[in-house]
């Protein structure tokens, strides 16, 4: 009896290695190109792979999930870029660091170079307060704050270093007069506390779809700040500008 129960063990043992074996044979890795992925991955790449060079796309089944992995260079900095079947960003990864949703501080000497270059032509003399790289949706932009005459300014800009966006404070009595007419009508007895002068620099482009015309604006980081003219898509802002409240307790 007990050397019928050993067996039996054994035979247990046996299908359960061999089901392992089964698994892991059917896990797989294959270079594939841009034009063998499916629509929606391959929008998903270009999109988060413009401006860099794409190395290479790697086809990964694990267990019947099917991910895609694709290495791209921007700026002398290596990435792997993954991506579900279904076209949707799951992460980014940068020399072995996950990058994820959020903001952190860092060194201008960790920003890619072409992003240190721009930061120090906007910054100039003046002393850098702090670098911020933000990542929303895999992309990343780099913010440095800086100071001139007591007046807090920022530059951001994208990983290819272009410049999108500057914030420049200035001082509330050189506020222009139309402006400050606009707000005292909006917000009669307000006080005022700060004033910055904002500058978006983005990309107008203007196309054709399905036998109707388009036009968007488009950041060099991938955002859109101004939404879609033509097309019935909305953004955080509309065509006009839409003014942004905000109540802060003091």
């Amino acid at each position: 009896m007990r050397q019928r129960g050993l067996w039996v063990v054994v035979m247990l043992a046996a299908a359960v290695l061999a089901s392992v074996g089964l698994t892991v044979l059917a896990d797989d890795e294959e270079q594939v190109s841009l034009e063998q992925l499916p629509p929606a991955v391959r929008a998903t790449i270009e999109k988060h792979a413009a401006g860099a060079t794409l190395k290479e796309i790697e086809k990964e089944t694990r267990n019947g999930v099917v991910t895609y992995e694709a290495e791209i260079v921007r700026d002398g900095v290596t990435y792997e870029l993954k991506v579900a079947a279904d076209g949707k960003f799951l992460a980014m990864e940068a020399e072995g660091q996950e990058v994820e949703d959020g903001e952190k501080k860092i060194a201008l000497e960790e920003a890619p170079p072409a992003v240190q270059a721009a930061i120090r032509k906007v910054v100039g003399e003046h002393p850098i307060k702090e670098v911020l790289c933000e990542t929303h949706g895999g992309i990343m932009a780099y913010e440095a704050e800086y100071e001139v005459d007591g007046l807090e300014h920022s530059v951001t800009c994208a990983a290819s270093g272009e410049v999108t966006e500057l914030e420049l404070g200035i001082p509330i009595g050189s506020l222009p007069p139309a402006v400050r007419s606009a707000v005292d009508a909006r917000f009669p007895g307000a006080t005022l506390k700060e004033v910055n002068r904002v500058q978006v620099f983005f990309y107008e482009v203007e196309g054709m779809k399905d036998g109707k015309t388009f036009e968007v604006n488009v950041c060099a980081t991938g955002r859109m700040p101004g939404g879609d003219k033509g097309t019935g898509a909305k953004d955080d802002q509309d065509d006009e500008g839409r003014q942004k409240e905000e109540e802060k307790e003091d």
